[in-house]
């Protein structure tokens, strides 16, 4: 990977503005190079490399991007993907997005005190697995609001359009009706019982990232689209193995821990 291209992303997220509201978000644009960004489009996988979701996901085909199956896509675009996948997936790509996020990852300290014991490779370290999925999702998929699986910590959405036409086709964010309505664990609710927040447009070349939390209400929203396929790379590292993850990173514990008295006074007083 054109070491021009990984500096051009890690300049436009870390220029992305950090939202708080309901949730740790950013929302980047311009996030690839433009000439690379049209030598991605070109190198989506044609269809038949997609496997299919079961029921009652099947408007979305999807690639995990790992070593052994970016190994098996159409020659054409197999290259490509591998050195991309090794990108995404190395140890200095996952670094800078979670200082973005930095200490406010130690709000969920109370849920992770067992991965951290459980998934430690040393007295200072915890083991990462980081995942992507590559997928296209056609007209009728829609996500009810879902806040995401226990041992995400971060999730980032890449868009990958070829226009504005599937615009309307993004990610939204929710508040529950009922204030009290937070969930670790992460069941997929009805969205008729929460409050559409923002919809994140399928903007080419964008990026949603947000922070894993008991309230990251998000999901897709029901309506009828073109169905030329929309075509997004989502970018989950987790705490611990992960099937299908194939290379293992850490990350020190004191990013997941409970904050120190320090940390939670300079928490307090905006530092």
């Amino acid at each position: 990977m054109d070491n021009r291209v990984k500096q051009h992303a890690y300049q436009a997220i870390k220029n992305a503005k950090l939202v708080l509201v309901p949730f740790p978000h950013i929302y980047v644009e311009k996030v690839l190079p433009d000439e690379f960004y049209s030598e991605l489009l070109n190198k989506l996988p044609p269809d038949h490399d997609y496997d299919i979701y079961p029921a009652p996901y099947e408007q979305r085909h999807y690639i995990q991007l790992s070593p052994s199956r970016t190994a098996k896509l159409t020659e054409a675009v197999s290259q490509f993907w591998k050195e991309f996948e090794a990108w995404i997936h190395s140890q200095e790509f996952l670094e800078i997005l979670v200082d973005k996020f930095g200490k406010r990852l130690q709000v969920n300290h109370k849920y992770r005190e067992k991965d951290l014991v459980k998934n430690s490779v040393s007295d200072e370290c915890v083991r990462v697995s980081p995942r992507s999925l590559l997928v296209r999702d056609y007209q009728n998929f829609a996500l009810g609001p879902h806040t995401d699986s226990e041992s995400k910590f971060i999730v980032g959405a890449f868009y990958f359009p070829k226009d504005d036409s599937l615009r309307d086709f993004g990610t939204s964010i929710y508040t529950p009706k009922d204030p009290a309505v937070k969930s670790w664990p992460s069941p997929h609710m009805k969205h008729e019982d929460f409050n559409l927040v923002k919809t994140f447009e399928n903007r080419p070349n964008t990026m949603l990232v947000f922070m894993k939390t008991d309230h990251s209400w998000h999901g897709v929203e029901r309506k009828q689209h073109s169905n030329v396929g929309r075509d997004v790379l989502f970018w989950i590292p987790q705490i611990g193995a992960a099937a299908g993850a194939e290379i293992p990173l850490q990350l020190p514990k004191r990013w997941f821990s409970k904050p120190s008295f320090i940390d939670r006074l300079t928490a307090k007083i905006g530092v």
